[in-house]
């Protein structure tokens, strides 16, 4: 019995080795790692000569497995790489464990970069810690002749970036240390290409990008210039840019087809762009001015999405914008009178726009309710609302003065918001604290007879009893007529659960 056993042991390991390389590599493929797959050669003789060949090689830490250190993971990948047997590579990637200190040579990365270019990978990731040398700034604008040498005293290590034909897709993520030189050749067939961190000459990159890339769609940039610098793109390719280049002085973009655009600490800009559909605007100390930030006639002054991290730069680009079918904007109010003026003065006039959707840093020293009708008086066709509610000082009692324009009763009449297109509006992180249920009261008196939908997304680390939630959701319920459907959710097992208050028993 024990040799039958021995025997149909015997024959399932032949029936699994036996199968194609084509079949074995795809069961490999399954489990996401390389480090994974070559466990296996465990199991036989015949696994042994299976991973090496793999059309892809994911080089990272296993997810079920504690991350190796840092300066053993550098031998593994350098293993793998030595290990592997196929001249051809469709797919590599290289992600190091985090670690704040691990200093990377350039010199030991530059060969994983020749292996993918030998074997023509059509996809490359290599993902380093930065480990920064020193937190990156913009430069300033009154900088002198001394301080300008500085930038000349730094010594980086190089490392370059072969070209290939068959490189789809390349996405970096580099250490500061290291300046990347481009390539000698031509990235023929390059769509996708994305540098974070690390270091460049201006020139350098402007001919990597405009020149060496002819088929470069989407591009992605967050580095720092070896010396303050103007930057030009021209491209005729490019479809979606984002862009955050530290010590450069003026960013110029042209780009026919250009239909996504995200900016971020941009000191001076000008942008051709005629096909423009989205534009982010980040960086706070860099609010939009008309004088420094241009746009040429061909941008169409109406966008599908208009996203911003400051609302004082808002009413700036309303006059360069008159509409967006989304408005995106990050609200932070600061404390006292001067901090809600200010809020009042960088939003008194929005771009028009169908969707509105809001991520409040900071409000609870101020009236919810009389901020958000100020923003609906000067929003009045929207039809949905998005809110995310979120306060650093959680904890905070205080309020601001009674003399505060939030706390004024002209302030708070409602009779001029007309909201008749307004259908839909969704909350999050809500907590059910006095000040939004203030402003859900304040909300369901206005004129919005169009509203048929409120969804209340609760916060799970500030949420209170089921018998508490359930009185909040009752009182919210009953601020509404019956054909406004309000749906309340909480968040079980990292996903959003349907809350239903009806079935909570009214035991304390």
């Amino acid at each position: 019995m024990d040799e039958d056993r021995r025997r149909r042991c015997r024959s399932d390991e032949d029936c699994i080795s036996g199968l194609p390389d084509e079949l074995l590599h795809g069961i490999l493929l399954r489990l996401g790692s390389a480090r994974a797959a070559a466990r296996t050669t465990a199991l036989s003789r015949r696994w042994r000569r299976v991973w090496p060949g793999l059309p892809e090689l994911v080089l990272d830490s296993c997810p079920d497995a504690p991350p190796p250190p840092p300066a053993s993971f550098l031998d593994t990948v350098d293993a793998a790489l030595a290990a592997y047997s196929s001249s051809s590579l469709a797919r590599l990637c290289i992600a190091l464990p985090p670690a704040v200190d691990l200093v990377v040579p350039a010199d030991r990365a530059a060969p994983w970069l020749r292996f993918a270019a030998d074997r023509a990978a059509a996809e490359l990731c290599l993902f380093v810690p930065p480990h920064f040398t020193a937190p990156p700034e913009p430069p300033e604008e009154d900088l002198d002749e001394e301080e300008e040498g500085d930038n000349h005293t730094a010594a980086w290590e190089e490392l370059e970036l072969p070209a290939w034909r068959g490189a789809k897709t390349v996405r970096l993520c580099l250490q500061d240390a290291w300046r990347l030189r481009p390539p000698a050749g031509v990235f023929a067939s390059l769509t996708g290409l994305m540098i974070l961190f690390g270091r460049a000459d201006a020139g350098e990159l402007e001919t990597l990008v405009s020149m060496q890339c002819p088929c470069l769609r989407d591009l992605r940039l967050q580095l720092t210039l070896i010396e303050a610098a103007d930057v030009s793109i021209h491209s005729d390719s490019l479809r979606s840019l984002w862009l955050c280049i530290w010590n450069s002085w003026r960013l110029v973009v042209v780009a026919p087809g250009l239909e996504k655009l995200s900016l971020h600490y941009a000191l001076q800009v000008r942008v051709s762009a005629p096909k423009l559909e989205e534009l982010a605007w980040r960086g706070r100390g860099t609010a939009y001015d008309p004088q420094h930030h241009e746009f040429d006639e061909d941008v169409g002054r109406r966008l599908r999405l208009l996203e911003m991290d400051m609302y004082s730069t808002v009413s700036s680009f309303a006059q360069r914008f008159d509409e967006a079918e989304e408005l995106k904007l990050v609200i932070s109010i600061l404390w006292k009178e001067a901090g809600y003026d200010s809020f009042l003065n960088g939003t008194k006039k929005l771009p028009k726009c169908r969707t509105l959707s809001l991520n409040l840093l900071e409000w609870r020293n101020h009236s919810l309710a009389q901020a958000m009708l100020h923003l609906f008086r000067r929003c009045q066709s929207v039809e949905k609302v998005s809110i995310w509610l979120r306060c650093f000082d959680e904890d905070s009692k205080s309020s601001c003065p009674s003399t505060c324009p939030c706390r004024l009763a002209e302030n708070q009449r409602i009779d001029d918001i007309n909201l008749s297109s307004l259908e839909v509006v969704e909350i999050s992180s809500f907590t059910s604290s006095h000040e939004e249920l203030d402003f859900l009261e304040q909300l369901s008196r206005c004129s919005a007879t169009s509203l048929r939908k409120l969804v209340i997304n609760y916060n799970k680390k500030r949420s209170r009893t089921p018998l508490e939630t359930k009185e909040a959701c009752q009182k919210i319920r009953s601020m509404y007529p019956p054909n406004v459907e309000v749906e309340f959710y909480v968040l079980r097992g990292g996903r959003q659960v349907r809350f239903d208050w009806r079935l909570v028993k009214n035991v304390k």
